[in-house]
């Protein structure tokens, strides 16, 4: 998409910014907080009117924007900017450099380049912007990034993408295994039934005053006749 550039080790200054990040998300509750704890604390220490981090789903073509933070002055933008796609970021991500970032210090340069890719700064007002990747192995899972931060501390926090998006991918992977693992413990996956897990959860949501009604149905041998005549898949 656009040449990336690599940075030196951060600075003392970048380091305790980092450290601050980092322990406000560590203390946060569970993993969403985190990355929210961690998007505001970097975006107030760089002065940045927006910093955000766009997922990619598991089966999707379009980045979707799963956490943002902004200056008070700033509108959110979370609901109108999805609209990168795998493909405005595919050289970038199959570089083989997961340390590669994108640094743009002037958006008028990026219409010469990537029109498609320029053509989202405008509903932002932005005028720059530093994204980093978030990768699980070779696996790209979303980006991280931040919009008009303080031209002053544009390279030091250049000098800390990495870590920051290390950090991130981190949490959001656990996001994702969380939420998997939840969903696998209220629904049967073969036959999308619910579990009992399932039943007393939506029960605990029920008002006390609510009456209601339920069939149970115990069927006798099932786990016989799975084990005989259930779908069986040959182990090679």
């Amino acid at each position: 998409m656009f040449d990336y550039v690599l940075v030196p080790e951060p600075s003392d200054a970048g380091l305790g910014k980092l450290s601050a990040a980092f322990e406000a998300a560590m203390s946060a509750p569970n993993p969403n907080a985190a990355t929210d704890a961690l998007m505001r604390v970097l975006g107030e220490a760089y002065h940045a009117r927006r910093a955000y981090i766009y997922q990619l789903p598991p089966k999707g073509s379009e980045f979707l924007c799963t956490c943002e933070w902004c200056a008070p002055d700033v509108e959110p933008m979370t609901d109108v900017t999805h609209n990168l796609t795998v493909d405005m970021a595919s050289r970038w991500f199959n570089d083989g450099n997961a340390r590669s970032m994108l640094a743009i210090q002037d958006a008028r340069d990026v219409a010469r380049v990537n029109p498609a890719y320029a053509a989202l700064f405008a509903p932002r007002a932005m005028q720059t912007q530093v994204l980093g990747k978030l990768m699980r192995g070779s696996h790209p899972m979303g980006t991280l990034g931040f919009d008009d931060p303080d031209p002053a501390l544009f390279d030091e926090l250049c000098q800390l993408m990495y870590p920051i998006c290390a950090f991130a991918a981190s949490a959001v992977n656990t996001q994702n295994l969380l939420r998997r693992m939840h969903t696998i413990g209220l629904v049967d996956e073969l036959t999308r039934a619910g579990t009992r897990l399932g039943f007393y959860q939506r029960a605990e949501q029920l008002p006390p005053d609510v009456s209601v009604g339920m069939a149970y149905l115990d069927v006798v041998g099932l786990q016989g006749i799975n084990d005989e005549r259930g779908d069986r898949k040959s182990v090679v």
